[in-house]
């Protein structure tokens, strides 16, 4: 068998190429969770992936999705996995199939079809996901109307030409230069567009709003936050400013600025494209910012003992698996606060706001208090630098 895949910017398509058989056949499996498949006639696949575990059931996120194939099927049926059981101390998996079941649910929930093929037999597919089967449906139809996939291919390749034009590298090797681009290729694909001007999407408040500019989806801010998100600056600035206002409307759904993992990084981003001339009303998210730096029931999950202490205490925990399981990870926690404080500071005094300024960066110094003299290094904190780890004076570096 020969498989292609290829995309718009809403649906996905695959295109199958088959030898001469009597028993070819397509599998859709939603994946470990919650999930409800449906056969429609004899060329529509539908229904809906909840999810479960890290990994997210077929990618849809809990919404609808709808499937159109360009043959019709002999024959078809469903299959789940049923829950192992225990029979004379041998454990069981009876997971069910039922030919010519039109419908299933449960977890790992799917259909096999089959097809009786020629000699290079091509059946293509074409799959969107919404809120709503009618939504999954208007995309389709709207991006992938026909069954051209050779063109849908080409559209794509042309779509990313022309982000992929935005660097152009000379020298090295031909391998070099595909790594380049692979990886440049790879920082586009966050944060995800959410919807274009105009159209529907559910905001974290879960309400549904109009968008009036492009919502992109949550950056992130950890790790890539640092390079990626500044690439994205400075290669596609229009675009950025979009992600900026994204951020602040969901603060102003939610209550608090979105951040991610250890620290509370998206002070930095706004900063930077503020220092980098990114046009945006920074003062609109300076209310939100400080609010994440200064409430214990916001993102900074550990802010409350980080502020009665300097420092946030770690979790021993014996022989961990994998590798800091159950722990609190204290020392990146307290050098992120004080990072993220630092930028505060900075960002405070950009405003004019002399006494945030002179609050987060004395806040900003508690980085030292989990710095070991005795060994050079950044090390966990059972007491303060005060008792066991005197406080190391240093200075900081401040910019206007």
């Amino acid at each position: 068998m020969k498989v292609e895949l290829t995309t718009t910017r809403r649906t996905a398509l695959y295109r199958f190429t088959f030898p001469k058989a009597n028993k070819a056949a397509a599998l859709l499996d939603l994946g470990p969770g919650e999930g409800t498949v449906e056969i429609v006639g004899d060329h529509t696949v539908r229904g809906q992936a909840l999810g479960g575990g890290r990994r997210n059931s077929g990618g849809f996120g809990g919404r609808f999705f709808v499937a159109d194939f360009s043959a019709a099927w002999q024959t078809f049926g469903t299959f789940k996995q049923n829950v192992p059981s225990v029979d004379r101390g041998r454990v069981r998996r009876d997971d069910a199939v039922t030919p010519g079941s039109r419908a299933e649910s449960g977890s790992y929930a799917g259909c096999y079809l089959n097809y009786n093929t020629a000699e290079n037999k091509t059946i293509t597919v074409k799959v969107a996901a919404g809120r709503s089967y009618e939504e999954a449906q208007k995309f389709l139809t709207a991006e992938s109307p026909g069954w051209d996939f050779d063109g849908a291919r080409q559209r794509a390749e042309d779509a990313w030409s022309e982000k992929l034009r935005t660097i152009e590298v000379k020298g090295g090797t031909k391998k070099e230069r595909m790594l380049f681009y692979s990886t440049l290729y790879h920082s586009l694909s966050s944060p995800r567009l959410i919807a274009k001007k105009g159209e529907p999407f559910r905001g974290l408040d879960g309400e549904t709003h109009v968008a009036d500019y492009e919502r992109y989806s949550v950056v992130p801010f950890w790790d890539t936050g640092r390079d990626q998100i500044v690439l994205l600056t400075l290669i596609e600035p229009d675009l950025k400013a979009d992600i900026l206002r994204s951020h602040v409307e969901m603060a102003r759904e939610s209550g608090y600025m979105q951040t991610s993992f250890h620290g509370d990084n998206a002070v930095w981003m706004y900063l930077g494209d503020w220092g980098r001339g990114i046009k945006f009303d920074y003062e609109s998210a300076h209310e939100y910012l400080r609010r994440n730096a200064m409430d214990p029931a916001g993102p900074r999950r550990n802010l409350a003992g980080y502020l009665e202490k300097g420092w946030i205490h770690d979790i021993v925990v014996g022989q961990p698996s994998p590798p800091y399981a159950d722990g609190n990870a204290g020392v990146a926690k307290t050098l992120e606060y004080s990072w993220d404080d630092y930028a505060m500071a900075l960002y405070a005094r950009k405003l004019g706001r002399e006494d945030d300024y002179n609050m987060f960066l004395a806040r900003a110094h508690n980085y030292t208090n989990v710095f070991d003299r005795s060994t050079g290094f950044m090390r966990a904190a059972t007491k303060t630098a005060h008792g066991s780890r005197p406080l190391i004076p240093v200075n900081l570096i401040t910019t206007s």
